[in-house]
């Protein structure tokens, strides 16, 4: 759609729309499924009355996507013009398909109809820039429970998955400490060798102090995901 768009704006040719076209040939009990080849392009438009058709397709070689179309004159079949171009992905096709419609039907072309970076770049732009987190509706207090919470809300998801990653890293470090400290205690309180409890003494220890730095890291990304969203708060009520 974007691309006949461009070539209605040239103002070198009229394009039949798809919905003028699907009509036309609903009346001409004329099913396009599975046209796909050239022969049966020309025969659409030669159907609809027009003049040219534009057709192409499009390749993948590594990373790259290929855009080829051609002109081809309907009575003749004959190809007018051809063009191919490389992108990067299927955003860059899009904004820059204006330099493929210049080539291919030999005009200065402006783009008269800005591409809507919101479609492109989703919810992290708005109007051509990066989408501000919103923190005037947060509750902070609420990360001292769920670290990065204020951040999600605030429309700020880099800074919510970073202390909640942090958070859930702590947490997981505590679970399974205690877990391992809680099995060398047991033995500890079952060995009878003095050599043997010494070393499940010290092994329960080391335990019991990553449990500890667990619950060190888990308060740490609370304590810090719940003052940045107060700063960040009080920052935009100034």
């Amino acid at each position: 759609m974007h691309l006949s768009n461009q070539i209605q704006q040239t103002g070198k040719y009229s394009v039949i729309d798809r919905m003028q076209r699907e009509n036309i040939l609903s009346e001409l009990h004329f099913s396009n499924s599975g046209c796909t080849d050239e022969s049966c392009q020309l025969e659409i438009g030669r159907l609809l009355s027009a003049r040219k058709v534009i057709v192409g397709s499009i390749g993948v070689i590594g990373n790259l996507k290929i855009l080829n179309v051609k002109l081809i004159d309907v009575e003749t079949g004959a190809t007018i013009n051809s063009a191919s171009r490389n992108y990067a992905d299927m955003n860059e096709m899009i904004i820059k398909s204006d330099e493929l419609v210049s080539v291919l039907l030999d005009v200065e072309y402006e783009n008269k109809t800005p591409i809507d970076v919101t479609q492109i770049k989703g919810a992290w732009a708005e109007t051509g820039e990066e989408r501000k987190a919103d923190y005037s509706e947060t509750v902070p207090w609420i990360d001292l429970g769920i670290p990065g919470f204020s951040h999600f809300q605030a429309g700020n998801p880099l800074m919510g998955v970073i202390y909640l990653a942090a958070a859930a890293g702590g947490a997981g470090l505590l679970g399974f400490s205690e877990y391992k400290y809680s099995v060398e205690r047991g033995k500890y309180g079952e060995a009878q060798n003095s050599v043997t409890t010494s070393e499940l003494y010290k092994s329960s220890e080391l335990w019991r102090n990553l449990s500890i730095a667990g619950a060190g890291v888990w308060g740490a990304a609370a304590i810090a995901s719940t003052i940045h969203a107060m700063i960040a708060k009080g920052g935009e009520g100034d």
